[in-house]
């Protein structure tokens, strides 16, 4: 925002691929997400990192306090996830069938973090959510992290462009300084 102050900029939050659709119909210029589908074929990806998932609950919850959750205590819980066909989503469903277990009925889907977050506060609901996330909300007081690992991880992450379609001068700017090493 310095380089350009007049430039207006709008962000954009969703699923990888809803994100990856909106950049394939020309409403997005730039996606930090992971590359999925037909849509990713006709970009570039830039690498940032892996990124591993955890349960959430509240500060209340009962298995806030558990030092050791196996996987048929989370079922007891309405979870919140992300929407089908979702990287999240995708490594959670996978998590389901390892222990031969069908997705619980009632979920609450939503792409937000945010409203996961929210939701769990103020309830017995369970959400998973991006491990950095619930360990900076976990060390802020926010939210608990359940101790139960899952056993994916979601797919690296980074920034998606689309191959045919020469970048804006802001918009090279922003990747530049989203890749520069620190």
């Amino acid at each position: 925002k310095a380089a350009h102050p007049l430039l207006a900029i709008g962000i954009a939050v969703d699923t990888s691929d809803r994100l990856l659709a909106q950049l394939h119909e020309g409403v997005l210029e730039v996606v930090v997400g992971r590359p999925l589908g037909p849509e990713a074929a006709a970009c570039t990806f830039n690498a940032i990192g892996d990124e591993s998932l955890a349960v959430v609950v509240g500060n209340d919850h009962p298995l806030a306090a558990q030092s050791r959750v196996a996987f048929a205590d989370l079922l007891e819980y309405t979870w919140i996830l992300q929407p089908a066909h979702s990287p999240m989503r995708d490594v959670i469903e996978r998590e389901f069938q390892v222990h031969h277990a069908v997705m619980p009925p009632g979920l609450i889907e939503t792409g937000s973090i945010l409203t996961t977050i929210n939701l769990i506060r103020k309830s017995r609901m369970i959400g998973v959510i991006p491990a950095t996330v619930a360990l900076r909300d976990a060390q802020h007081g926010v939210l608990s992290i359940v101790r139960y690992s899952i056993r994916h991880k979601l797919s690296t992450y980074g920034s998606i462009v689309r191959s045919d379609r020469p970048l804006s001068l802001p918009a090279r700017h922003f990747l530049e300084l989203l890749h520069r090493k620190r």
